[in-house]
């Protein structure tokens, strides 16, 4: 009754449970609704070259302008430009930052950036992630969603690709699958107990949530796997050769990425970490331990080494501070995303607001009453407690600490562990997995302070 008008149909589907050749997630919901989304549409013969999808989760709360700027690029660009897109907006999953444990909160901070930066880097290949739009045609071409995965985002993407390689019939093409960057940001709520991280027990109700979403999420570790799959299919169906170079590239990227998300970021890490202090012991005595908080040269001129020996031992007790520039970048840039979500307030007078698009800027009306908008900018964060804690200083010399403290026990806890669970969850069982869903918060994270 109150969105009625808004519309020209309201229904929703509900996807029955322990069906066959399914696996319980996101992504058997998605390819249920899909269905259902795909038949309706074709009764109320709806242009589906025209017609757009949207992909969310249940606390995603949408720019205002979102679905004017994919609309202006439906609407504005040729067909053939569109067949092949999917539209993505950075994710911030601080909604509740005040609210949750010193854990979650770093954690949400450092996926927004990741977001935030992969859409901007004009060379890397960024993978459409969490809440998504594309159009029907394409999601009808490649047949929907599969029931049988975890990481419906990325699974999706890496079939779109190769589908926009093989599709043509006669011969394969470049790929032609494009993410169109909109940059109005999606906001979302950290995972965090239902009742809140107030007390000891629902502050440890909280952590244990993340740990069960940051052990689902490795599970896309899988998609590895798929994309060699679909690019070994690719190759013996048409011929090394005869598959175009960028389509080899393009799969490259699409690895690489997956590997930074899912693997290089906290095995290597911690396995370089840990190699380097076993052979600096073996290799030159307990002595040398002290010698990390010293600088490389001063400490390996006390220890009784030469020629290449003495080398190795700088290149060894260099290792800790080649993470002195990666740290003061990650604070920065936390600082940065955190500054920018927690102190933007709606606009009181603006009603027309400059959005990038495909092919420059336009001008997006707003919505005249300030409703919508006031809604989206009302989510800074949650109640941070006392006003100071929004203050840049205080934002920075905090974030510091918790990096410079936390942040090896993060890395370990919620990405080393949970990334070699998942590998060896997937190489002795496969991709059954049991899909547990981690806790979100109830009401909106408006300030309260």
């Amino acid at each position: 009754n109150k969105w009625g008008g808004n519309f020209l149909e309201l229904f929703s589907t509900m996807h029955p449970a322990d069906l066959p050749m399914e696996v319980a997630g996101k992504s058997s919901n998605t390819a249920w609704a899909f269905a259902e989304v795909s038949g309706r549409a074709r009764e109320l013969r709806l242009n589906p070259r025209r017609t757009v999808i949207s992909v969310n989760d249940a606390d995603c709360l949408w720019h205002p302008n979102y679905f004017q700027a994919v609309s202006l690029d439906v609407l504005r660009l040729s067909e053939d430009a569109t067949a092949w897109m999917i539209w993505q907006a950075p994710q911030m999953q601080m909604r509740n930052y005040f609210n949750v444990p010193v854990l979650t909160k770093m954690t949400g901070v450092a996926s927004a950036l990741v977001e935030v930066s992969g859409l901007r880097c004009s060379w890397g290949l960024h993978i459409c992630f969490s809440s998504y739009t594309m159009l029907l045609e394409l999601a009808d071409r490649v047949g929907g969603w599969d029931p049988d995965v975890i990481a419906e985002d990325h699974h999706m993407f890496s079939k779109c690709y190769f589908a926009s390689v093989n599709d043509n019939g006669d011969q394969p093409c470049s790929p032609r699958l494009r993410l169109q960057r909109v940059f109005l940001p999606v906001k979302s709520f950290l995972v965090e107990s239902e009742h809140g991280s107030n007390t000891c027990k629902d502050y440890t109700a909280s952590l244990q949530a993340r740990m069960v979403q940051a052990r689902r999420h490795t599970q896309g570790s899988a998609e590895i796997p798929y994309v060699l799959l679909q690019w070994v299919e690719t190759v013996r169906c048409w011929g090394l050769h005869k598959v175009p170079f960028g389509v080899h590239l393009g799969a490259a990227r699409i690895l690489w990425t997956m590997l930074s998300l899912h693997a290089w970021s906290y095995l290597h890490c911690v396995s370089v970490v840990l190699a380097n202090l076993y052979f600096l012991r073996r290799f030159y005595g307990a002595e040398a331990m002290n010698g990390l908080i010293h600088f490389p040269v001063q400490a390996c001129s006390s220890l009784e080494t030469s020629g290449w020996m003495h080398l190795h031992c700088i290149v060894f007790l260099s290792i800790p501070w080649l993470f002195v520039a990666p740290t003061i970048m990650v604070c920065l840039g936390h600082f940065a995303v955190l500054d920018l979500f927690t102190s933007r307030k709606a606009p009181s007078e603006l009603q027309l607001q400059d959005v990038e698009c495909s092919d420059g800027k336009a001008l997006l009306e707003t919505d005249k009453s300030g409703q919508r908008s006031q809604i989206w900018y009302a989510e800074r964060g949650g109640s941070a407690g006392c006003p100071i804690m929004r203050w840049r200083v205080v934002l920075m010399v905090q974030i510091a600490l918790e990096t410079l403290i936390l942040g090896p026990a993060i890395v370990i806890l919620i990405g080393f562990l949970p990334t070699l669970c998942a590998v060896w969850h997937i190489a002795a069982i496969g991709v059954h997995f049991g899909y547990r869903t981690a806790s979100k918060p109830i009401g909106a994270g408006v300030d309260k302070s």
